[in-house]
């Protein structure tokens, strides 16, 4: 298992998620699943850190989110 954290181009944060275990069932769809991990994963990943999340299955399974660096602008 391995998780990083890195700067990406134009301003972004890069969190990265990878394992190297059996992996899921080919066709398997992450979004549109119940289960509350998944769910808060989307929810923070692209909602609250206005990123994207992306899931892949190649030998396990990985997951990266993207999301830019500033994500608070001055209010007043």
């Amino acid at each position: 298992m391995e998780i990083s954290l890195t700067s990406g181009e134009a301003g972004r944060i890069l969190c990265r998620y990878e394992d190297d275990g059996v992996g899921v069932l080919p066709g398997f769809d992450f979004r549109n699943q119940d289960s509350l991990g998944l769910k808060l994963i989307y929810s923070l990943g692209e909602q609250q850190m206005m990123g994207t999340v992306r899931f892949a299955n190649d030998r396990g399974v990985s997951c990266l989110v993207d999301f830019p660096k500033n994500l608070y602008q001055e209010r007043v």
